[in-house]
């Protein structure tokens, strides 16, 4: 994940320069954002005043994510910069150095938990209904000072869309009180800490969140095994955009099927392109924790 800072600003000078106020363009905010998330936080406040870029591509993987000139560009001509601030985005902080970006790192505006096992904290606080809504009433405030005129509708688009995560979140709380079951096995990395620990969700996962391997030892799929039976457990689960291979091989061995849960890290290009929004995926993973936690 290296890259010479100083070549690409460079390049970036040859090919386009480093100009901003799109916003004089076309009279509308310009914003840019790294994961799916906050790509929708944005667009479900800014509604058509806001133009929105997703730098991390739908179906790209998050972990291994290395700007190109183009999308440091987009950083540096942006109005607004939003970017979790965790371990895979410590990229930014190499770009963002003395260049007048108005960035913002969500990661301050969350309640944060450690990562297992470490002293670091674990990034994924977007899983958390919680951590949802004050990311998005950070972003509101950021879109209202740079559009003080319309604020009042984006304090509207905003109270609507965190009142539509914490219906769902309400629903998802009640599935897993009035589930016998409440404990889950990934078959994969593990980026749903957050979520566990807002509904109560026990669990035990192949690898962590940010598991830079995720080449499966014998060790540790004898202990996912183990898990299955110990646990009599009817399904195992998976993280969107996996292989499957651990959880398939697991299924093999002991009969278990397999669920999708639904992280939103990144979305499938025909999710991206059907306009799929964080509520959506938040109800995907309502009806695959109603039959999951069976």
């Amino acid at each position: 994940m290296k890259r010479t800072v100083s070549l690409i600003l460079i390049i970036l000078l040859l090919l386009c320069g480093c100009t901003k106020n799109q916003k004089e363009v076309n009279n509308k905010i310009k914003a840019v954002t790294t994961i799916y998330p906050l790509y929708d936080f944005v667009r479900a406040v800014g509604g058509d005043n806001v133009d929105v870029t997703l730098l991390i591509p739908a179906g790209g993987e998050v972990h291994s994510y290395e700007p190109t000139p183009s999308d440091i560009k987009a950083i540096y001509d942006a109005d607004c910069f939003f970017y979790i601030g965790g371990e895979s985005d410590s990229w930014v902080e190499r770009i963002l150095s003395d260049k007048g970006v108005n960035a913002y790192r969500l990661i301050e505006s969350a309640n944060l938990l450690a990562e297992d096992g470490e002293d670091e904290y674990d990034e994924h606080i977007w899983t958390s209904s919680e951590n949802a809504v004050l990311m998005l009433r950070k972003i509101t405030s950021v879109i209202c000072d740079l559009d003080k005129e319309n604020k009042e509708k984006y304090k509207n688009n905003c109270d609507k869309y965190c009142k539509e995560i914490e219906n769902v979140s309400s629903n998802i709380r009640q599935t897993v009180e009035n589930s016998k079951n409440k404990f889950i096995l990934v078959a994969d990395r593990f980026p749903f800490k957050y979520m566990a620990s807002e509904y109560g969700i026990e669990y035990k996962a192949a690898f962590g969140g940010c598991a830079s391997s995720t080449d499966i030892s014998l060790k540790v799929m004898k202990r996912l095994v183990n898990t299955v039976k110990e646990k009599d457990l009817k399904y195992v689960f998976c993280t969107e955009l996996s292989n499957q291979n651990i959880a398939k091989s697991l299924s093999e061995q002991t009969g278990v099927k397999i669920l999708e849960l639904h992280s939103a890290h990144n979305v499938t290009a025909d999710d991206f392109n059907s306009g799929i929004t964080y509520v959506d995926i938040m109800k995907r993973n309502l009806s695959v924790l109603k039959k999951g936690l069976e």
